[in-house]
């Protein structure tokens, strides 16, 4: 998938006022998803934290236009939906939700991201094998920043 159709596709949910969208391409998946603008940063996504702890969010599969360009056989990138910062467990003193090489289900947990004082599991939405952890514990991260590099599994592999 390009950046460029991307870029399409972000415009028509602005225009059409389509809050979120779900295209699927040649075996990519890109879930979009607006969110509401802060005047000192208009244009870039904020997302607004609920004031109670959220259900579990799924992970977006958001794909690089680097990873795009040059994908290993089923590998994808998982990256931040929304700024925040990572935590790879649910305490310091917690093991790791996921480590390299994990099988995991559609469903569990990768990661934690605290957004505004609020702490979101964030959950796989499709099978995978933790090939590399990208985003260090504790990191704030952007929106699309790398979290993951991970390949996708059917579900009989799990």
């Amino acid at each position: 998938m390009n950046r460029d159709l991307l870029d399409a596709l972000m415009a028509l949910m602005a225009e059409q006022g389509i809050e979120e969208l779900d295209h699927t391409e040649n075996g990519v998946r890109v879930h979009l998803k607006r969110m509401e603008h802060s005047g000192a940063q208009a244009g870039r996504s904020v997302a607004i934290a609920p004031a109670q702890p959220a259900p579990p969010v799924p992970a977006s599969d958001v794909i690089s236009p680097e990873a795009a360009l040059n994908p290993g056989p089923a590998q994808v990138e998982i990256a931040a939906p929304m700024v925040g910062v990572f935590y790879l467990a649910s305490a310091p003193d917690a093991p790791p939700f996921v480590s390299e090489g994990d099988v995991v289900r559609e469903g569990d947990t990768l990661y934690i991201l605290e957004v505004m004082k609020t702490l979101n599991r964030v959950v796989a939405e499709f099978p995978c094998r933790i090939v590399r952890i990208v985003a260090g514990n504790g990191e704030t991260v952007e929106t699309g920043t790398p979290l993951f590099v991970v390949e996708r599994l059917h579900d009989t592999d799990v």
